[in-house]
């Protein structure tokens, strides 16, 4: 995994017991500061208006910084940095060099705290996967957060270089149609059964620019993978604003909503009348093309697959944990660009031994006649 290479300069001054940076003096003791830079990466594709992260487009960070040894004094406790230069960075009041080694950890965006536990428990922070609108919680993955970890930092090294890594994936999708004497139209595209967010724990290493692919995914823990139960919007047409599909693909998207907690797939399933399971869901219609009747949903399609009784729509789900994409989970730092293709009405999961058993038209099964198809590419980014 391709890890954002950040170096960061802040400006700092120890004053013993307080690591806020709410000190009173503003003069900057006797004694080397804290001092970071940045160092940008090669020339980056324009992503920033899909709320992508990179070296060139980091604004701020929040940073902790903690005796290495012992009960973990913070010299700096969450402490917000900001960009005033290409090259340049500053934060209230400057932090001096102790004589003892620092661990230093950092994040963004800066709206989320770093908890320093005691002793030897690893730092964490808070990602979650909604925001609150009125009171309510929104499902949201709009937010693409990246961390950095220094352990070990002494005073004589230098400016403070911060790798920053990428704690999400990133998933983007392509929709086209293919079906005879059909037309497809779309409402609605949802990641369906995704992680509502938990907490993230620092690694115990200094994040490295050239880690291996997956570096970060075991800091999730054990619940942030497991508890998969919220839907995501990904698109949504206003009423009378459905789109057309044709053979070609297009990209549909109106919230923004890219950036997904590396989940561990679940099996698409049936259980008492409940669809379960990693999966694309997307709502739409089928029409003939000559005369404009309804072709599906129709009288036989299952409720399940309807958002409510006498909808005029119904549910295809491409399932995530597929032989045609070849992975079973997704990977923090690695982008997902997926294509998936209409060429039959939806099905209820089935097992493939089901599958091939009914070689129906309608199956979901990558191997069965005109069954919808699902493929994707993988890269990272910086």
């Amino acid at each position: 995994m391709k890890l954002c290479r950040a170096i960061l300069p802040l400006l700092s001054v120890l004053l013993p017991g307080c690591g806020s940076g709410q000190q009173d003096s503003p003069e900057i003791p006797d004694g080397e500061p804290v001092a970071f830079d940045i160092n940008p990466a090669a020339e980056t594709s324009g992503s920033d208006s899909t709320g992508v992260i990179t070296t060139r487009n980091i604004s701020e960070f929040r940073v902790c910084a903690y005796e290495a040894t012992g009960g973990r004094h913070i010299v700096m406790n969450n402490v917000l940095v900001t960009r005033t230069g290409r090259n340049s960075w500053t934060y209230p009041h400057l932090i001096k060099w102790p004589g003892v080694p620092l661990n230093f950890e950092a994040v963004t965006p800066t709206d989320v705290d770093i908890t320093v536990n005691a002793w030897d428990y690893p730092s964490s922070v808070k990602l979650v996967m909604y925001k609150n609108e009125n009171g309510r919680e929104t499902p949201d993955a709009s937010r693409d957060y990246c961390i950095s970890v220094r352990r070990n930092a002494m005073k004589g090294d230098g400016k403070l270089r911060l790798n920053f890594g990428h704690c999400m994936a990133r998933v983007a999708v392509d929709i086209a149609a293919d079906i005879p004497y059909t037309s497809v139209i779309v409402k609605e595209i949802t990641m369906y059964r995704m992680s509502r967010g938990g907490d993230f724990q620092f690694p115990k290493t200094t994040t490295a620019p050239e880690a291996g692919r997956g570096a970060l995914d075991n800091c999730w823990t054990d619940w942030a993978l497991e508890q998969k139960s919220i839907q995501i919007p990904y698109f949504q047409a206003d009423d009378g604003m459905e789109v057309p599909l044709t053979s070609t693909p297009v990209s549909l998207h109106n919230k923004n909503n890219f950036f997904y907690v590396p989940i561990i797939f679940d099996k698409m399933e049936t259980h008492d009348g409940n669809i379960t399971g990693s999966a694309i869901r997307v709502l739409c219609q089928f029409t003939n093309t000559a005369d404009g009747t309804l072709i599906w949903p129709n009288k036989d399609t299952p409720y399940q697959l309807l958002p409510f009784s006498g909808s005029k729509y119904a549910y295809i789900f491409f399932p995530l944990q597929n032989k045609n994409t070849g992975h079973l989970r997704w990977q923090s730092g690695i982008s997902y660009h997926y294509t998936i293709t209409v060429r039959s009405q939806g099905t209820l999961p089935s097992s493939e031994a089901d599958a091939k058993k009914k070689s129906s038209p309608q199956s979901l099964h990558p191997g069965a006649n005109r069954s919808n198809d699902i493929s994707v590419v993988e890269t990272g980014w910086n």
